[in-house]
């Protein structure tokens, strides 16, 4: 009975004993005794790292469940183009995501997952953080800060998702928010801390409790143009609530300049020194907090160990050259191939409008950053081995050294080739590359017309780069917004390669390539299919930078050696 009315409380003793029991005054008798002991049940204290992990799985969830309502919020007016359509850039992601089989809470493919990995959780008295992520940035498999809700217990909000957008607009109008960003007026932590008179202080509290009141850092997540547009959209709204700007924090340059980022050399080899992502800036203002407030030393190191698991997942999906000691060329040989190329590549005439490296396999998301890529020295190693594979081939003994003249001839041999001139991707490329297709035959729900027309706008400024939105407001969908592509209709059965890759004799006797059979102008526009109706459930998003662009610059290039007229509005130079 008693176990009955205590179900509540862990029973820790319960039995019956007979005890001598006084009985008067001279008389003693037995007496049954039962004894029970209970307590209330105990329930170990959850690590934080789990904690944190769960908040995170959670406002995941419920940006993807707002995305399966099908309910699109209404987009605010903003002056950028990717950030008027963010609500609908942010569903386009989530259904690309999904195509792609990626983990909806690291964002890297199923089979690179790296949520278990994750197990570092850092508890930070004296600041807050809070990341605002970008419409492009979010679901990007290379994005670090990701990781700051699980590990230093940021609160993770995405531009345009009304979810948790009331917890933003209370963020964004505290004064005690703050941008972790450089840029004129920011300041430093050391010149934060030592202001007279505090800025940020809350009415109707003292100067001491308000100095015990914690930092807010809105961190934004972004490429640097995403970032601006990010902060001038908050700043906006804070000016209509009659508050000003928010102010900047910056890192100390010195520190930035000598750290060197593992994850971006994971993306592009020998381009980490002097640069961060944003993950590596939050782990470095707490190298700098270390120095002024009462953090346990090492914290910020603590912090950049959770980036290894990323890092190394990112390598692995990544397409790197292959180990030296696994091409059988001898050190001395390779090195001072790699140099000669490295002396020539400035100066060597490129080709206009590439984004993928037909050497390395990179993808980019501009010419510009692909130029950058040709020139340094991971494209210079991959052309240097490559040439020596072919002089193996070709029956030479060794390997023989690269004059100036030699390097010059060789990196434009292979640095100008055209893209159509790839070999055929691997079968588990194709695959993907069939469901992004797929994905964009089905239209997106919930979208209106306005929308969509500014997102194919915006979409073509941004990947063409046409300059700013401005030069193509007066474009619409049906007029001349449409690029043909090399991409066979989905009702055609059979899709063959247009184009084989030359051969080495051509190559290298300075032929220019042979025209592609049966593939003029007008049968190109016939066969391709046009940008603009792709644009319906195309999404904006980072992640697509080439692989679903790809057709699209090949045939715009290839058009302009065809004909003088591209049939895009603009003529060839």
């Amino acid at each position: 009975m008693l176990r009955e009315d205590f179900q509540q409380l862990e029973v820790v003793l319960c039995r019956q004993l007979e005890r001598e029991v006084l009985e008067g005054t001279y008389h003693t008798g037995l007496a049954s005794v039962v004894q029970f002991v209970a307590r209330r049940g105990f329930e170990p204290a959850r690590p934080l790292a789990e904690e944190r992990k769960d908040r995170y799985r959670s406002r995941i969830d419920a940006i993807f469940d707002e995305a399966a309502a099908k309910e699109p919020q209404p987009d605010s007016a903003e002056e950028d183009p990717f950030l008027s359509v963010a609500g609908a850039g942010v569903r386009y992601a989530i259904q690309a995501s999904e195509a792609d089989a990626r983990c909806r809470y690291c964002w890297l493919p199923q089979e690179f997952c790296v949520c278990g990995s994750v197990t570092e959780a850092i508890e930070v008295q004296q600041v807050h953080f809070a990341l605002l992520c970008h419409p492009l940035e979010f679901l990007r498999s290379s994005s670090s800060g990701k990781l700051l809700p699980c590990v230093l217990g940021a609160d993770l909000f995405v531009f345009g998702v009304g979810a948790h957008a009331d917890r933003l607009d209370e963020i964004i109008n505290d004064r005690r928010t703050h941008f972790l960003l450089p840029g004129d007026g920011s300041r430093s932590l050391e010149e934060w801390l030592s202001r007279p008179v505090p800025e940020d202080a809350a009415p109707g509290k003292s100067d001491a409790e308000n100095r015990r009141l914690p930092l807010i850092l809105l961190v934004p997540d972004g490429s640097w143009e995403q970032v601006q547009a990010l902060r001038s959209a908050v700043d906006r709204r804070r000016s209509a609530d009659g508050l000003p700007p928010v102010p900047c924090l910056r890192l100390q340059e010195a520190a930035v300049q000598a750290f060197h980022s593992p994850l971006i050399d994971a993306l592009k080899p020998g381009a980490g020194k002097g640069r961060i992502s944003t993950f590596e800036a939050c782990a470095l203002f707490l190298r700098e907090a270390e120095d002024v407030w009462p953090l346990p030393p090492g914290t910020w190191k603590n912090a950049l160990r959770a980036l290894e698991p990323m890092v190394e997942a990112l390598r692995r999906t990544l397409f790197l050259p292959e180990p030296l000691e696994a091409t059988g060329v001898p050190t001395v040989a390779l090195e001072n191939a790699v140099r000669a190329l490295q002396k020539v590549a400035p100066s060597a005439p490129l080709r206009d409008g590439l984004r993928r490296c037909v050497v390395c396999g990179a993808a980019f998301a501009t010419p510009l950053r692909m130029r950058d890529h040709l020139r340094g020295r991971r494209h210079c190693t991959a052309v240097a081995l490559q040439h020596f594979r072919e002089c193996g081939a070709a029956g030479y003994a060794g390997h023989p050294a690269v004059d100036d003249a030699e390097a010059q001839r060789i990196f434009t041999a292979f640095s100008t080739t055209p893209l159509s001139h790839c070999s055929a991707e691997p079968p588990d490329v194709a695959l993907v590359m069939l469901k992004r297709e797929g994905l964009l035959q089905k239209p997106s729900e919930g979208t209106d017309d306005g929308v969509l027309v500014e997102m194919r706008r915006s979409f073509l400024c941004s990947r063409l780069e046409w300059g700013h939105p401005d030069r193509a407001q007066e474009i619409t969908a049906d007029q001349s917004m449409i690029l043909t592509t090399w991409v066979m209709n989905q009702s055609t059965a059979n899709i063959s390669v247009l184009w084989q890759r030359e051969n080495n004799h051509a190559k290298y006797s300075g032929a220019s390539p042979a025209e592609p059979a049966n593939c003029p102008a007008d049968v190109a526009r016939g066969n391709g299919q046009v940008v603009s109706e792709a644009f319906r459930s195309k999404r904006v998003h980072a992640g697509i930078r080439a692989a679903q662009n790809d057709a699209a610059t090949e045939a715009l290039a290839h058009l302009r050696e065809v004909s003088p007229e591209t049939g895009d509005g603009h003529r060839a130079e």
